[in-house]
């Protein structure tokens, strides 16, 4: 390994301006999770589960809501008509404040005073529409800023998605963080999403996207190895947050121990270059990424085997927990599975499922899924893989013919049904926020039916995934109209059959169809 030329550090640290971008817009403590917690329980109770509201409670929403279609809203069944919008956003923001999950007391006097105004106008239960007259929509849209900031953290740590003319969907571990019921298992489940955290992901600007890095993993591997077993901020904004690959670890030890090698005077004037104004920003980029630093080291260190501390009169992070480093380290392996999304939905789909995680099966379901084989069957043939995970690779590959010749011969199925279409957007592997759906079709009257294929053998998570995709479909796009759903498989078995009994509709009626086909598909050679 090559030794670090000082002389010319200052100008390649200009030159890469990527890092690991963490949100600023919250703190990053115990504290900050209890409250995104409760906001999510009040987002689920309003928002989600609406037959739990109360008749008060309904008439209460429905001033804040812009319907979706012509259909009357009314009762407790208005939620599935709903658009997020400004008004929503607004709502929210008055149920953290009413629900003492967020505080008006620290804004200055003048703007806390008009935000008093408008959330106690709500309190009389006054409609969207009159505050927008009495108060203007410049100065809702600030008070709602605070719901916005909630809202963007939960689709950050994969917990909650909400867009723009779609109702709210909470992921399987946004279910699981809402219902913790300790300091500990809160922890636990950030945590989790820490440690399956990737940079880049669609989320982020394009300069993020060439990333392929799992900075948790990263930052503990650059701990087990340095001694003493932690870094100070400074070390952290030059050396840490600017690493772009796993394959990197080994040279930023090298420059962390070489930067402690150096005398005082030389890292002073090492900073001091890096600190001077370049002509293109207003500060250099090291001050941006010092001052980055401070949540970043909040956000990695609120993780059980890392903690903050105090080095030399600023902060820095060190390993807590050395054991429970090591035992991460060797799980996620030296290289966990970088998976390439190809858009947002697809990353947020795969970072709320509590069950997925950068494995090599994933990544396989995953590429076989949207159809790039190649990926796919370049994740297989890594050394690490599987017999079972190579296997898995076959059976995917057949899904995805599968689904290649129903979905060009539909009829075959059902008569008249058709890809669903609406502009761009086809049918074939629908994206929402809880999963792709193979194929979304429209029936001969014009209603939703959810199409789910399986090489192999069909079972009762079947059936939980297909009524996952009929309620999402249901509330988000069906508009009052039946959604239904159709598993095709090569063999249908008896837990898949009592699942569907279970739901004791009647016959003609059955909210899902099975439907065995008979063909005998080529094995796949790797």
């Amino acid at each position: 390994m090559r030794p670090v030329d000082w002389s010319r550090f200052p100008r390649q640290y200009q030159q890469r301006e990527t890092h690991w971008y963490v949100s600023k817009i919250k703190s990053y403590d115990l504290e900050s999770l209890k409250q995104l917690r409760e906001g999510l329980r009040l987002l689920n109770h309003w928002f989600v589960e609406y037959d739990a509201l109360t008749s008060r409670e309904g008439r209460q929403i429905t001033n804040y809501l812009q319907p979706k279609s012509k259909a009357k809203i009314r009762g407790r069944d208005m939620v599935h008509l709903f658009r997020w919008t400004l008004a929503t956003e607004l709502f929210f923001a008055w149920l953290l404040d009413r629900n003492s999950v967020i505080s008006q007391a620290n804004r200055p006097a003048g703007i806390r005073e008009r935000y008093e105004a408008i959330l106690a106008v709500m309190d009389e239960g006054k409609p969207y529409r009159y505050l927008k007259t009495r108060f203007g929509e410049k100065l809702l849209n600030d008070l709602a800023a605070n719901a916005r900031n909630f809202l963007s953290m939960y689709k950050k740590l994969g917990l909650a998605w909400m867009q723009t003319g779609q109702t709210v969907s909470i992921t399987s571990t946004g279910e699981r963080f809402a219902n913790a019921s300790s300091d500990e298992e809160l922890r636990a489940i950030f945590e989790r999403q820490v440690l399956k955290w990737q940079l880049g992901n669609p989320t982020l600007p394009s300069r993020y996207r060439d990333l392929r890095i799992f900075p948790f993993t990263f930052l503990l591997q650059v701990l087990l190895q340095i001694k003493p077993a932690q870094l100070s901020k400074t070390e952290y904004a030059l050396f840490v947050t600017k690493a772009q690959s796993m394959d990197e670890v080994d040279d930023v030890v090298a420059q962390v121990n070489a930067w402690r090698a150096l005398t005082d005077a030389q890292r002073e004037s090492i900073v001091a270059k890096l600190s001077q104004s370049q002509t293109t920003r207003r500060r250099s980029l090291y001050l941006e990424l010092l001052d980055s630093a401070n949540k970043e080291i909040e956000f990695f260190a609120l993780t059980s085997p890392l903690r903050r501390t105090v080095i030399d009169g600023t902060m820095g992070i060190e390993l807590a927990d050395r054991k429970r480093a090591q035992q991460i380290v060797r799980l996620r392996g030296r290289a966990p599975v970088f998976i390439e999304f190809k858009n947002e939905l697809d990353w947020f789909s795969y970072f709320g499922d509590w069950e997925t995680g950068p494995t090599i099966a994933d990544a396989i379901e995953y590429y076989a899924q949207i159809g790039d084989i190649e990926k796919a069957e370049a994740v297989a043939k890594q050394p690490e893989a599987t017999r079972e995970e190579k296997s898995r690779l076959r059976q995917a590959i057949q899904e995805r013919h599968l689904e290649d010749y129903f979905s060009e011969h539909l009829d075959l199925l059902e008569k008249g049904l058709r890809l669903y279409h609406k502009g761009d957007v086809t049918g074939r592997q629908y994206k929402t926020p809880i999963n792709r759906i193979d194929n979304l079709c429209l029936d001969r009257r014009d209603q939703f039916v959810v199409v789910e294929y399986k090489k192999r053998k069909s079972s009762d998570e079947t059936v939980g995934q297909t009524l996952r995709h009929i309620g999402w479909i249901h509330v988000n796009l069906a508009d009052g109209k039946r959604v239904r759903g159709i598993i095709v498989a090569d063999k249908i078995d008896e837990k898949t059959k009592y699942a569907i009994k279970g739901m004791q509709l009647p016959r003609g009626q059955e909210l899902i169809v099975l439907i065995e086909h008979s063909f005998t598909l080529k094995p796949v050679e790797l």
